[in-house]
């Protein structure tokens, strides 16, 4: 949204290791992987849902700008 950019769902998973806070790497690449591979992975869902609200802020950060 940031750049007006229209990403795959692996090149979005693969900019957010680029852009988002190293906290959320491992959970990241689990998604790609899963992706990826399709195989079934067991995520942290804390760290899953801190990373949902992580990202709702930063959209919402971009719409009052």
């Amino acid at each position: 949204m940031k750049n007006g950019l229209v990403l795959s769902k692996k090149e979005g998973g693969e900019r957010a290791l680029n852009h988002a806070h190293e906290r959320y790497h491992s959970l990241i690449q689990d998604a790609l992987i899963e992706y990826a591979e399709d195989r079934n992975i067991s995520y942290d869902t804390n760290l899953a849902r801190d990373y949902a609200n992580y990202m709702v802020n930063q959209i919402a950060s971009l719409r009052e700008m």
